[in-house]
């Protein structure tokens, strides 16, 4: 659904995604707890890897757009 948060930044990872259909956009907190859009994500790209290939946790969070 639009709106939906698929990650949150500081969640343990488990997973990686691939987006086949829609927009997400990608936000990181800032120092103030303000979450700031980094870029959007279009169908074929993947993210999450990140906290997989590191073993850490989510640096980011990705919310759906449609």
């Amino acid at each position: 659904m639009p709106e939906d948060y698929i990650i949150k930044q500081g969640q343990k990872a488990n997973h990686m995604f691939f987006l086949a259909q829609g927009q997400c956009e990608v936000l990181v907190r800032d120092q103030f707890k303000k979450e700031v859009f980094v870029r959007d994500l279009y169908p074929g790209m993947l993210f999450g890897e990140v906290a997989l290939i590191y073993h850490t946790r989510r640096t980011a969070s990705v919310k759906s757009k449609d």
